[in-house]
């Protein structure tokens, strides 16, 4: 009986302490029926007079308890009930937030010059906003369905020289590929056609997200930003020394043709764009990760051709190798030096079979040099094999 009132005030005072309003009740409530006792008991014992105030003190202080700690409880729910009421007005304030930002992100997607994409698992636009009828001439309802890969550029000067290699559309796939398979974010520059079948450079991101079990492909496409002084260009020459990663590889390619256009015309330069990309990759793939033919064919038909690659990357015995570009342009022709580290190949041999096989077996890649060679006016490979020169003349070789 002693005990119980020492827990009771000491629990009482311990949540006052940490400013608990309920105890506040809880204190008065059980003091008074501690008071009560305290009267009744002093009166058992013959310290306080006996009457009808005293012999009914402890009914009055359990009253008094019921009574303080009911109120203690009605204050409770009313303390409850302001709070849910204050949670369900943040919340309505929050959606009208949510709401808000929607509309400035639909309108900031809508009126951004950029082409804003998603597409699905295959590739195909799910969503496109309003700049795609601007930089391409489609209509959102013509887009949705179709293949990023349809809307390609394929000129009719390629056609003529390889009409059975798509370099480029190989390329987007294996970007594609990288984003769904890998997991990375991608960058690259691609070639599209307009609805009137004109030429259209765009600066491709794309980066994977998940929506529902699904996997997405988040995408943006600019206008390629020009180059504010290519117009004083004369000549350039510049060199890079690069790791085993093929996106950078592809990053490198494309600056090394950024300012081509100001001598060759589109087709020509479209054409180097691509066979110097596939150039680089080789010299990262078969060059200095030294992945050969076979392999590379059978880690593409078991569609883990990244992982391997990864693996590779990684290997102590060529994860130090460097690929080292060098670049020199000026209006009469561009030259192009590209070596890696590897053991070499017999090029001979490759330019013999090599894209006859290839096409035979519809592979994706191996035709690169074959194209290479017909897009280039010299295309020299050193004794070793591990190093390229090509040589692009704008103009007749003799002029040079």
């Amino acid at each position: 009986a002693f005990l119980v009132p020492v827990l009771v005030l000491a629990a009482a005072f311990a949540n006052l302490y940490e400013h608990h309003r309920s105890a506040r009740f809880y204190l008065i409530a059980w003091s008074a029926m501690l008071l009560g006792v305290a009267f009744f008991s002093l009166k058992s014992f013959g310290i306080i007079p006996e009457n009808i105030l005293t012999n009914s003190s402890m009914q009055a202080g359990f009253l008094a308890q019921v009574i303080l700690l009911s109120l203690g409880l009605a204050d409770r729910v009313n303390l409850l009930r302001r709070n849910l009421s204050e949670r369900v007005e943040e919340l309505e304030r929050a959606e009208i937030e949510v709401k808000k930002s929607a509309e400035q992100y639909r309108l900031l997607v809508e009126n951004t010059s950029d082409i804003v994409f998603s597409l699905d698992a295959d590739a195909r636009f799910i969503s496109v906003n309003r700049a795609a009828l601007d930089q391409l001439g489609y209509r959102e309802s013509e887009l949705i369905g179709r293949r990023l890969t349809d809307l390609l550029y394929r000129s009719v000067e390629l056609e003529e020289i390889l009409p059975e290699i798509d370099i480029q559309r190989e390329f987007v796939e294996r970007e594609l590929e990288e984003v769904l398979n890998a997991g990375q974010n991608v960058a690259f520059m691609a070639e599209f056609a307009t609805r009137l079948g004109e030429l259209r450079h765009l600066e491709v991101r794309l980066e994977p997200f998940t929506q529902g079990a699904a996997p997405v492909i988040f995408g943006k496409a600019a206008a390629a930003s020009g180059d504010s002084i290519a117009r004083f260009l004369e000549s350039e020459r510049q060199e890079f020394v690069i790791g085993n990663f093929i996106n950078i590889g592809e990053l490198i390619g494309q600056r090394i043709v950024k300012n081509l256009s100001k001598y060759a015309d589109p087709a020509a330069a479209l054409g180097v764009e691509i066979c110097v990309r596939e150039m680089i990759i080789n010299a990262i793939e078969h060059g200095n990760l030294n992945v050969t033919y076979e392999e590379k064919t059978r880690a593409q038909t078991r569609a883990d051709y990244f992982s391997f690659l990864n693996e590779r990357q990684k290997d102590p015995r060529y994860r130090d190798r460097k690929v080292r570009l060098v670049y020199s342009l000026n209006r009469r022709r561009v030259i192009y030096r590209i070596s890696d580290e590897g053991p070499g190949f017999d090029h001979r041999r490759m330019l013999a079979r090599g894209a006859e096989e290839a096409n035979a077996a519809g592979l994706a890649h191996g035709r690169g040099l074959t194209m290479t060679l017909n897009m280039f006016d010299i295309v020299r490979y050193n004794e070793r094999g591990n190093e390229v020169t090509l040589v692009k003349f704008f103009q007749p070789a003799a002029s040079s």
